[in-house]
């Protein structure tokens, strides 16, 4: 028994000296790695420049090098690379390109214009107010801020579920060019330029303007070439800045994009085939309205409750259930002349801000002065049918906002005390003209 305890004693003793070696020799090794690879994240998450290891909240930051490795062309790629943040660029019900963010289980799907989000979106500080509009490319970005829970106490209304802060790239005092060519299957094609030209020792202009197009992911077999998910976006951004002088900068920006392509096709949600002439409907997809047809055509009815009936059967109404192709739709949508009705939509944003910072001292004051607005047209067809039966029309649906606020950080208390006081006024009209196409529907029966 005595040996046996100093054997124990021993190997305790030999494993606790082991340990504090390992302990006091990897810090030294990761502190010489360290001075190579780490680098320092400023961000403004607090309304204030500092380093992202001192924010005392959930922040992750998407540098210009990460989204450009990933191949980023538009805002909803911060879903496919912010842990906990889902972000699609269209309506999954409607197929509109609006974008759908939730951080952490908050969000907002609903896209008609009396719906505020529950995650703010911000381009260079100033705040989008509709979803409608919001999804917009990723031009000359220098990083982006994604803020995880409630921001109201420094960002306001609408950040229940977080915030987005979107920054672009400053101006230069330096000539700089770049050039970017992109192409891919499914007729994909992206071009990029921009434009640095210094105005000055202290002042620059930047420019940007981009084109995208690609093909759309869902065949419709009963049009000569029509095809939903489009893309057909073009735009640009110019920037104005500089300093003033040693204690004042100015930065004016203009941003202006239009997208015309195709809506996005839509998905299934609860167990319920939405197929809105949008969406392939496999040989096992469900479907609501499958079991809908004209009772004064020919045909057997009851061929509608099955996959093939309703693939084969022109008195047939619902989700066409394709037995090949899951990306292909045999639907075909016409008006009451028999003419084939496509969906589309046509979407334009623009808009301007200037921000004015001055230092005096160890006080700054901030000035962010915006114009924003959005002008779009889009039709849906609401139904599952091979005719227009529900129709969803947008011949308008804009808004126009003006934002003003002036922030005023600095440090008190011999430095202990950072402090934040701001004055901020938004106002916006916006409009949404629907037109519901509802026709005479006495001809369906079940």
């Amino acid at each position: 028994m005595p040996l046996y305890r100093n054997i124990l004693y021993r190997n305790a003793v030999v494993v606790f000296l082991s340990g504090i070696v390992f302990m006091t020799a990897v810090p030294a090794i990761a502190l010489a790695e360290g001075a190579k690879m780490l680098e320092e994240i400023i961000v403004t998450a607090r309304k204030r420049e500092e380093s992202l290891q001192n924010v005392p909240t959930s922040v992750s930051v998407l540098s210009s090098e990460e989204l450009d490795a990933r191949g980023a062309a538009s805002i909803d790629a911060v879903g496919q690379i912010a842990p906990n943040v889902h972000f699609e660029n269209a309506q999954p019900t409607s197929g509109i390109k609006s974008p759908t963010v939730y951080i952490r289980g908050m969000g907002q799907a609903d896209f008609i214009i009396v719906e505020d989000p529950a995650v703010g979106i911000y381009l260079d500080g100033v705040f989008t107010g509709r979803m409608v509009g919001n999804a917009f490319d990723l031009v000359d970005v220098e990083r982006i801020e994604v803020l995880r829970g409630p921001q109201g106490t420094l960002f306001g209304r609408n950040t229940i579920g977080g915030a987005v802060n979107v920054v672009s790239k400053k101006p230069g005092t330096e000539f700089d060019a770049t050039f970017r060519l992109a192409v891919g299957e499914e007729g994909h094609e992206e071009a990029r330029v921009t434009i640095n030209v210094p105005l000055g020792e202290q002042f620059g202009g930047r420019l940007t303007a981009f084109s995208r197009e690609r093909d759309g992911y869902v065949k419709a077999q009963q049009y000569d070439d029509y095809e939903l998910g489009s893309e057909d976006v073009w735009g640009l951004r110019l920037q104005l800045g500089g300093a003033i002088s040693e204690n004042l900068s100015v930065d004016f920006a203009y941003d202006y994009s239009k997208d015309t392509g195709t809506p996005g096709a839509a998905v299934p949600l609860a167990g319920i085939g939405f197929f809105n002439g949008q969406q392939a409907a496999g040989p096992g997809a469900p479907g609501a309205f499958g079991n809908f047809w004209n009772v004064f055509w020919s045909g057997d009815p009851g061929s509608c409750t099955t996959p093939t009936g309703q693939a084969t059967n022109p008195a047939c109404y619902g989700p066409v259930h394709n037995t090949g192709d899951d990306y292909a739709s045999n639907s075909v949508f016409t008006d009451f002349d028999g003419n084939p009705v496509q969906a589309n939509q046509d979407i334009e944003v623009w808009g301007t801000n200037l921000t004015i910072d001055w230092t005096v001292g160890n006080l700054n004051i901030k000035s962010i002065t915006s114009y924003r607005e959005f002008d779009i047209f889009l039709f849906n067809d609401l139904d599952y049918s091979p005719h227009i039966v529900f129709a969803n029309t947008h011949p308008e649906y804009s808004q126009e906002q003006f934002s003003q606020e002036f922030q005023i950080t600095g440090l008190a208390m011999e430095d202990r005390l950072h402090y934040v006081v701001g004055l901020y006024y938004f106002e916006e009209e916006g409009l949404e003209d629907i037109f519901n196409q509802i026709a005479h529907v006495p001809f369906l029966g079940v």
